[in-house]
């Protein structure tokens, strides 16, 4: 293959990568949005555990949530509106094409269930007291 051939796949191939990147890093933002819906923010801070070793902090104060895994003091993945560091958009994608979103989805499904049965004993246990 000539040396031109090479380069110019080189150059589609990092254009192109470039764009994926930039579609991604939306699409996480896009992501948080959507987290922050899940999890209304609280008057101070809030963490929450998600699967495979996740957990999303909304911050109130500084007005931005941040999606981790790992301990806060050194996290492997840190994601956050001002700070979408590459190789942590790597790492997060990685997770994402292994199925994280789906065990996310499985984890929020259980805590609906978790909700709804609660709701019922509760809802139960203060009509028996009424008759």
């Amino acid at each position: 293959m000539s040396t031109n051939l090479v380069n110019l796949r080189l150059e589609k191939t990092q254009a192109d990568y470039q764009v994926q990147m930039r579609d991604f890093r939306v699409a996480v933002l896009n992501f948080l949005l959507f987290l922050e819906k899940v999890y209304p923010k609280y008057p101070l801070e809030r963490e929450v555990n998600l699967p495979r070793g996740y957990v999303f902090v909304c911050k109130i104060r500084k007005r931005k949530s941040v999606l981790r895994k790992g301990p806060k003091e050194k996290p492997t993945v840190l994601l956050a509106n001002g700070h979408l560091d590459h190789s942590d958009l790597l790492k997060f994608a990685e997770d994402v094409c292994e199925g994280w979103l789906n065990d996310l989805a499985v984890f929020l499904e259980g805590k609906n269930r978790d909700l709804k049965v609660a709701a019922g004993q509760i809802n139960t246990m203060l009509a028996h007291e009424d008759s």
